[in-house]
């Protein structure tokens, strides 16, 4: 019994000294790491992720515009003492995130989806988002916790059977870990919420984010990667409908016409690869548009007349819309 009241009193006195302020709603959160530890343990993981999605992606002036925007949102953040920087991937899936001590990822894939500066504010806003409000080491925290909480549980139920108690503690840290797979609905929702935040602040359009989702949803039911990806990152009605009031409010507060600069993102995709690697090399291409041009004989053109539709919203339009001066060709 003296055992069992002693790991227990651990536990918890272990669990209260693990409470700390969240820089971004002052509430208290479960963390067991310092900003000293989190610093260290992105640079640890940094490049075992560049490994994992197949090296970087070199296109410096490229990287260096993402860089640009991201120290913008960085310092407008509530954490400004960090440092972002950015890594392109050489992968054509379509993801981007950040880990804990600020690195951030964007994959080119993405990249060849985004349709404006904008936009690319608004997911690298997003993402910053995360690390703002500590919800990755939130989530190494728990598993901490019950990692801790299972070898605790284990001992105290099978104290006479140490194959029972490794079983026990096998047994839960594995449930445990499939919950920890993605960040929750309440995360994602505050980062998005955060992303349009910094994005105002830091001088892009708010409404960046909205559209990012808009594209999302139009082709997540014409594209495997998509689906894929919306699978951790859900461009759901609710995160939809929660961006619209967010620039709302911004809307009441002041003017946000502000431009989205479609022409100066464009710029700097053109060229860019979006094949996996080990196939052969396809490149985006920007085309001016034309007198006559039209979305049904330029799909007609390029991709044997099926794709009017997709071509229009992949460059964030519909297909009843005008077309843009300049419109992004390929992937289909």
């Amino acid at each position: 019994m003296k055992i069992k009241r002693w790991l227990s009193g651990a536990f918890c006195l272990l669990f209260l000294a693990a409470c700390s302020r969240n820089p971004v709603n002052e509430s208290y959160n479960l963390n067991f790491y310092s900003d000293a530890d989190e610093i260290r343990i992105g640079e640890e993981y940094h490049p075992q992720i560049i490994k994992e999605y197949g090296g970087e992606y070199n296109a410096p002036a490229l990287r260096a515009y993402v860089q640009n925007i991201v120290n913008r949102l960085g310092d407008v953040s509530h954490r400004p003492q960090l440092v972002y920087p950015v890594t392109l991937l050489d992968s054509n899936e379509i993801n981007a995130f950040a880990i804990p001590g600020g690195h951030v990822y964007v994959c080119r894939g993405l990249l060849a989806y985004i349709n404006s500066e904008a936009e690319l504010a608004g997911v690298m806003g997003h993402e910053i988002g995360h690390v703002n409000a500590k919800h990755g080491l939130q989530r190494m925290s728990k598993s901490t916790g019950f990692n801790l909480g299972a070898v605790i549980l284990s001992l105290l139920l099978f104290q006479d059977d140490e194959d029972k108690q490794n079983t026990a503690y096998r047994v839960g840290q594995t449930v445990f870990n499939v919950a920890l797979l993605s960040y929750s609905r309440e995360d994602e929702m505050e980062a998005d919420r955060l992303g349009i935040e910094y994005e105002n602040k830091a001088g892009f359009s708010p409404l960046g984010v909205g559209r990012v989702m808009t594209m999302f949803e139009r082709l997540s039911g014409v594209s495997s990667q998509l689906s894929t990806v919306l699978s951790t990152h859900p461009a759901s009605s609710d995160r939809s409908k929660q961006a619209r009031i967010e620039v709302r409010k911004l809307e009441e507060k002041g003017s946000i016409n502000r431009e989205l600069n479609r022409e100066r993102y464009l710029e700097q995709i053109n060229g860019l690869v979006t094949s996996a690697k080990g196939q052969p090399v396809k490149q985006l291409q920007i085309y001016t548009v034309q007198k006559g041009d039209a979305w049904d004989n330029l799909a007609a053109r390029y991709f044997n007349g099926d794709a009017a539709k997709k071509l229009a919203w992949f460059n964030g339009c519909e297909l009843s819309e005008p077309l843009p001066a300049r419109i992004k060709l390929g992937l289909f």
